[in-house]
């Protein structure tokens, strides 16, 4: 199933890529592609395909290996605007050299070794009949060896990854719930699941499952699942942080354009610039009531306030103690709850939006996470 589910993937995305030519696609493409050359391995050995097996092995040892941090290069082409190139061999390195070794191994093997050790890995424990199989050993515990140290950095990193870019983007924007990769860490603790499950069926040993089709069935299901969301979630995903990079260059141009102006502005209202810029933001957004402006972004409230986005959103995180995003919805959830009581007769669709929400997903969401209750608890508890 994890084989077919991979296919699936490749096949959609190399089709989506002939049409539009996306780095964050190509990267995703190539682990799906790699990850089906991982599960095509588990078939061939499975199934006691053994002419195959020593075939399969070295493709199996490379992909085994660069699968995980093929993960990680899919997340940072997503999340950061650092490049890429000096990662690829990183990534590459320890899987070529691997399969390469692993390949030197078997073509000075003898056909009667090569058929006695692929039998042994599939259904036994190792087999160290010769120096040649006692090699294969040695290359295969490094192997596994290598897997646990890549899958604990690439944890480490993606979830870093995710964590920096949820930060820039509640820094910039009101409305993050299709920005942010809040939704990703769900799927990032069932990666995790995958990578330990993967390395403890190694250690039991294929022999184990190949002898119930019941057992097998769960890492099938596992690999399957994960797999599934990894494609779902990358074809589906269209914010990336070349989108919010775009729209902070923009304003960046408009600032830099209007430099002599602003500093005149500033010389000419010094009592202005007097005022801590935490308090001018407050007036600025609640006299003019800005947090009901769907779409708000902090170059908004720095345009208008004729200064730098970084300076808004540095006095909101240090003055406020809050990201942009938790500073405005929460303007709007207290408006909102303002709005139910005097307005009773008003559904909570209404609520949302006059309340500057751009979905009912978003309302809800932030209602319970700055009261505790939804609205609807809110509402019968008056």
């Amino acid at each position: 199933m994890p084989m077919f589910t991979c296919a699936f993937w490749t096949l959609f995305l190399m089709c989506r890529l002939r049409t539009e030519w996306k780095m964050d696609q190509v990267i995703l493409c190539m682990f799906m592609f790699i990850s089906a050359i991982h599960h095509v391995g588990h078939c061939i050995f499975l199934n006691e395909f053994n002419d195959l097996a020593a075939i399969i092995h070295p493709f199996y040892a490379f992909a085994d290996v660069v699968t995980f941090p093929l993960f990680y290069l899919y997340v940072r082409s997503i999340t950061s605007e650092l490049p890429l190139r000096h990662l690829w061999w990183v990534v590459f390195a320890p899987g070529v050299m691997l399969s390469l070794a692993i390949a030197v191994i078997y073509l000075n093997m003898s056909p009667e070794e090569t058929s006695l050790y692929v039998a042994s890995i599939t259904f036994k424990d190792q087999y160290d009949g010769t120096a040649l199989c006692h090699a294969m050993n040695i290359v295969q515990s490094i192997s596994k060896i290598v897997f646990v140290i890549e899958v604990s950095i690439v944890m480490i990193l993606v979830a870093r990854c995710v964590k920096e870019f949820d930060h820039k983007v509640e820094s910039f924007y009101s409305d993050t719930d299709d920005k942010t990769l809040k939704p990703f860490h769900q799927l990032l603790i069932m990666f995790t699941i995958a990578a330990i499950s993967s390395f403890v069926f190694s250690i039991i040993g294929r022999h184990f499952f190949v002898e119930s089709t019941w057992l097998l069935a769960v890492p099938s299901v596992i690999f399957s699942a994960v797999i599934f969301q990894i494609g779902w979630f990358g074809s589906q995903r269209t914010f990336t942080f070349e989108v919010q990079k775009s729209e902070e260059d923009a304003h960046d141009a408009i600032i830099s354009q209007h430099t002599d102006e602003l500093q005149k502005q500033a010389a000419q209202n010094a009592a202005v610039a007097a005022i801590p810029l935490s308090q001018r933001i407050e007036e600025m957004v609640c006299q003019h009531n800005m947090f009901l402006q769907k779409n708000l972004k902090v170059s908004d409230i720095a345009s208008a306030l004729n200064t730098n986005r970084l300076y808004v959103s540095q006095a909101i995180n240090d003055d406020m103690h809050m990201s942009f995003s938790e500073y405005i919805n929460h303007k709007r959830i207290s408006y909102a709850i303002q709005l139910m009581q005097n307005n009773p007769q008003l559904n909570m669709t209404e609520v949302a939006a006059a309340s500057g929400f751009s979905t009912d997903n978003s309302f809800y969401r932030n209602f319970k996470a700055f009261t505790g209750k939804t609205p609807k608890e809110a509402t019968q508890s008056k």
